[in-house]
C-alpha cells in the first residue's frame, strides 16, 4: 500500500492512502521517515504484533459470549 503525505499541521501529517488516496489518516510527524514531507509517496507496510495484542486484549476486549467461535484462535 501507499501513502501520500498531503498536508503537515500541528505535528500531524495528513497521509491520503487506498483507492483514489480516498482515506486520510493522521500521523505523528515522528512517526515519518527520514526525509518524508509534503508531497511524498510513502510505502506502507503493516504487521501484527502479537505480544502487543494479546495484551490490549487483555485489558480491552471482554469474555465472548458462550458458543462464539474465534476461527484466529489457537
Amino acid at each position: 500500500m501507499k501513502g501520500y503525505i498531503d498536508s503537515i499541521f500541528g505535528g500531524m501529517a495528513r497521509v491520503l492512502v487506498g483507492e483514489g488516496e480516498s482515506t486520510a489518516i493522521d500521523v505523528p510527524v515522528g512517526e515519518l521517515p527520514n526525509g518524508a514531507g509534503v508531497g511524498s509517496v510513502m510505502r506502507l507496510r503493516f504487521s501484527v504484533d502479537d505480544a502487543a495484542t494479546t495484551a490490549r486484549k487483555k485489558r480491552t476486549a471482554p469474555p465472548p459470549p458462550p458458543g462464539w467461535y474465534d476461527p484466529f484462535a489457537e
